[in-house]
């Protein structure tokens, strides 16, 4: 068995199997390998497979799936529907039990109760009443620990200065503020620690915009340019070839710099 098996490994298979002279054998439809919903629809894929003449167009397929869907026995749906039942009861591994509960499930197992009753009657899986009798057994109580997790690597203070050394220069780099950082705290600070406290401030690396600066003499020009053309006609605009030029440059420039900024007001560079 190799589910989801490339192409060039189906061939070589086929091609022992083959050679080997080796008997191939059918996936059983009952297979411990699939789960319910999977027989569900592994059964209408053999039934369809198994046509005369397979479907050739959406529409005959969809005939063909209703069809087979008709013929599915009512044992393997109602299989599904209970494993979906089960499946939404198992769903309450993540819903903690509060102290009150835990105590009253103790108090029933030990009075005797089975696993499996006290698990049907809080309708919880049997996995999870198993694993709060351990838990009783071993430490003696049945309250939920908590763990603090892995201690945040900066302080709100660290983080508020971050943000601060960002906004002062935007064209620092994560690596740069996480060394200044670094310096001024005496802690280590990761760049990736750095951007995740940039995006919390909402602050994202973006790459700056392009712009020739505009000096008042430019203005002029391009006021002076609009009024003599306000009032040109079609054809005489039909005498102008418009182009876009573009710019080459043999060794790297500013283009790959990037600016923290937040928001939609647009952060320009200017290129002379």
């Amino acid at each position: 068995m190799d589910d989801s098996a490339p192409c060039h490994r189906v061939v070589l298979i086929d091609d022992f199997l083959e050679t080997e002279n080796l008997q191939r054998m059918s996936w059983l439809a009952n297979s411990t390998g699939l789960n319910p919903s999977e027989h569900v629809w592994d059964m209408p894929g053999r039934q369809i497979s198994a046509l005369l003449h397979p479907p050739s167009s959406v529409a005959e397929l969809k005939r063909a799936l209703q069809e087979a869907w008709n013929r599915l026995s009512p044992q393997l749906i109602h299989h599904l529907i209970a494993s979906m039942r089960e499946i939404a009861n198992n769903q309450s591994v993540k819903r903690h039990l509060d102290a009150f509960i835990r105590g009253r499930i103790i108090g029933k197992l030990e009075e005797g109760r089975s696993v499996t009753s006290v698990a049907a009657e809080f309708e919880i899986a049997d996995s999870i009443v198993s694993r709060l009798w351990r838990q009783f057994q071993t430490t003696g109580t049945a309250i939920r620990g908590f763990s603090s997790g892995r201690p945040r690597g900066t302080t709100p203070a660290d983080d508020r200065y971050i943000v601060l050394q960002a906004r002062r220069n935007r064209r620092q780099t994560a690596g740069e503020i996480a060394r200044h950082t670094t310096q001024a705290t005496g802690r280590p600070i990761s760049r990736f620690t750095v951007v995740r406290r940039l995006h919390g401030g909402g602050l994202f690396a973006r790459r700056p915009v392009q712009c020739v600066p505009l000096t008042p003499p430019h203005r002029r020009r391009r006021s002076l340019c609009c009024r003599e053309h306000r009032n040109w006609r079609d054809n005489e605009w039909g005498r102008v070839l418009f182009t876009d030029e573009s710019r080459f440059s043999l060794s790297r420039d500013s283009s790959h710099t990037h600016l923290e900024r937040a928001g939609k007001p647009h952060s320009s560079l200017e290129h002379h």
